[in-house]
This record gives C-alpha cells, sequence and structure tokens, in this order.
C-alpha cells in the first residue's frame, strides 16, 4: 500500500473512530439540556481554567528541558536548550494531534530540533522518555483511583474490563498476525536489496540507520542520566495536580459540583478515568473521552446523563480551543513554516535559528 495512502486510510479510520465514540455518548442524551448548560455556565471559571492548563503545560516543558539539557555533549554540541521554545513546539504538537493523531510528538520534536540546534533523532528519544514517564504517573494514578473507588470495583469492572475482553484478544491477535506479516515482508525485502545492491550501498545505509538509533537512543537514555531526576519527578506529580484543579473547575462553571456533590478528590477519579480515553487514537481523543468520561460519571458518581455529557462537551471542547489558538500564536511567532513541522529535520541542521 502507498504510504500516502496508508496514512490517509489511518485519518479516516480515527475519525469513523470519534464519530462511533460520540454515537455512544450521546445516547439517550437531549441536546437542549447541553445547550441549556451553556447558556447558562458561569464563564468566569474559563480564566483560572485557562491559567491552570498553561500552567500545567509549562511544567510540562520545564521538564522536557530538563531531559534535554541531559543529552550528552556531542549530541548537545554547545546549544541550550530553553523553555520557551520547549513550550512552543509543545503547544504546536498539541494542536497538530486534533487533525492527525499522534503526529503531534513528530512535529514538536521536528520544531524544537530546529529551533535549538539539536539532531531530531535524539529529541524524539527525549518525547519517548518523557511519554515512558507519563505512563508510570498514569499507572500510580489509576491504582489510587481503584483505593478512591474501592466500594465501587464492581462497577468500575463492569465499564471498563468486561466490554473490552474479546476487543482485547482481537486486538492483541491482530497486532501478532500484523508483526509476522511485517517480519516476512522485511526478511524477503532485505534479501532482495543485499542480492540488487552493491555492498558499499549497504553499508552506509546501516551506518545511517545506526547513527539515527543510537541518537533516539541518547534522547531516551536522558531519564536515567537527567542529574534532576527528583525535579523532574516533583515536575510529574505538580502537573498531574493541576490536571485534577483543571477538571473540577468545569464542574463549578456549569453548577454541577453542589448539586452532584462532586470534590476535588472526585474530580481527580473523574480525570485520571477520562484519560484512558486520549489513549485511544482518534483526534485528539475526540469521542472516547466522551464516551468514558460520560459513563464515569452516570455510572461512579450518580449524575444524569445530560449533565455528564455537558462536562465533557465543555472539557474537551475548551482543551481544543485553546490549544489550537494557543498553538498558532506560537507558530506564528517563531521563523519555522508550517510546512517544516511535518518534514523529518536534519540531524544538525547547519541553518537552523538558535532558540530564543
Amino acid at each position: 500500500m502507498p504510504p500516502r495512502l496508508r496514512k490517509i486510510l489511518i485519518q479516516v479510520a480515527g475519525f469513523v473512530l470519534a464519530a462511533v465514540f460520540l454515537y455512544l455518548a450521546l445516547r439517550g442524551v437531549d441536546l437542549s439540556e447541553i445547550l441549556h448548560a451553556f447558556r447558562t455556565a458561569d464563564y468566569r471559571w474559563l480564566i483560572p481554567v485557562v491559567a491552570v492548563l498553561l500552567g500545567s503545560h509549562v511544567l510540562r516543558a520545564w521538564r522536557w528541558q530538563i531531559l534535554l539539557k541531559a543529552l550528552p555533549e556531542d549530541e548537545l554540541a554547545g546549544s541550550q536548550p530553553r523553555v520557551r521554545p520547549a513550550f512552543s513546539s509543545l503547544m504546536i504538537g498539541y494542536m497538530i494531534n486534533y487533525a492527525a493523531p499522534r503526529l503531534g510528538e513528530v512535529a514538536r520534536s521536528a520544531n524544537m530540533a530546529t529551533r535549538s540546534r539539536l539532531s531530531f533523532s535524539s529529541v524524539l528519544g527525549t518525547v519517548a522518555a518523557e511519554r515512558l514517564i507519563d505512563v508510570v504517573m498514569l499507572a500510580i494514578a489509576l491504582i489510587s483511583v481503584v483505593f478512591l473507588l474501592s466500594d465501587r470495583l464492581g462497577m468500575l469492572e463492569q465499564l471498563f474490563v468486561q466490554p473490552f475482553q474479546d476487543v482485547n484478544l482481537i486486538l492483541v491477535g491482530a497486532i501478532v498476525l500484523q508483526i509476522g506479516v511485517l517480519t516476512v515482508l522485511g526478511f524477503f525485502g532485505l534479501r532482495r536489496l543485499v542480492r540488487s545492491e552493491s555492498v558499499p550501498f549497504i553499508t552506509r545505509w546501516s551506518r545511517r540507520a545506526k547513527s539515527v538509533v543510537d541518537s533516539f537512543m541518547d534522547g531516551f537514555r536522558t531519564l536515567a542520566r537527567a542529574p534532576q531526576r527528583g525535579l523532574v519527578a516533583g515536575i510529574s506529580v505538580g502537573m498531574w495536580l493541576l490536571y485534577a484543579v483543571a477538571a473540577y473547575i468545569p464542574f463549578q462553571m456549569l453548577h454541577l459540583a453542589q448539586p452532584f456533590d462532586i470534590s476535588i478528590v472526585d474530580a481527580w477519579s473523574i480525570m485520571v478515568l477520562g484519560s484512558l480515553g486520549v489513549v485511544v487514537p482518534s483526534p485528539g481523543g475526540a469521542g472516547s473521552y466522551h464516551y468514558i468520561t460520560v459513563e464515569t460519571l452516570v455510572h461512579l458518581f450518580d449524575v444524569t446523563r445530560s449533565p455528564a455529557a455537558s462536562y465533557a462537551f465543555l472539557t474537551h471542547a475548551a482543551q481544543m480551543v485553546l490549544y489550537i489558538i494557543v498553538g498558532v500564536i506560537c507558530l506564528l511567532l517563531q521563523t519555522s513554516r508550517p510546512s517544516d513541522l511535518l518534514r523529518p529535520a536534519e540531524e544538525h541542521p547547519a541553518t537552523a535559528t538558535q532558540a530564543d
């Protein structure tokens, strides 16, 4: 299959998946009640929620900068990664994720590499290290939710385990089959390359591939190499606490906190479970986030369906609008052209401008 066609099909599949989850989230919901909730919301709470969300991403950019500064000296080559271009690249990546799921990580790595005179593969390695921290934090957060909702474990299992058991088996089988097919195709493709091409070409290709892999691993190893690992852990905890605050404020905005007795501790559980929806490869977590959040509110916190949907749509739309606006502003304030964001960066771009 041509690469361009494959990318188009993946994007279409993501939008179809989002539409299916949106349908499931909106079943039994009175749309007029959602519109009424939006009309009567107290939008004065927008200022603190925007401040909290941006603060959490400043912390994320700071954490990323610490990892970037832990790259080997030969990778840094005199470059000093700064928080400002890290934040700008981060927000541009978030913006792109709403159009092309998971492509935002590549875009922000390419943008940061260009602005900071770092190799693209090493920057991408630091992004992978950062994502590993997020996975660990999510696992810890999920364990905390199990303890906080220990009296509702049966409902948790019914919501998040039983419906996906068969799907998980099918998914694992599909992944194993795909790996097998790719292995066979790779073997025959490599054998054909060896027979058809000259040895010097293969040698140059293998050296180039090894260089890229080594640079990526240098970036990934910053997780262990960073001298401020305690600070990285503290920043990560601070980020997640700000996420919980940002999840709680919309309940006040929609006048739902008091009627349904939602506390900030409850908002932590709702935020953690809702973040599982972002893992699904739909554009910006659209649909999957709404479905999981609505089901969580309805079945675990006794919120009626229409207010639950109002909360899900408000929180997702607010983040989407904020990320797109800030991403566009960051893009306009820097010299990189939009077409450069998704183009593979040179390993050490000589013409790159120094970060602000």
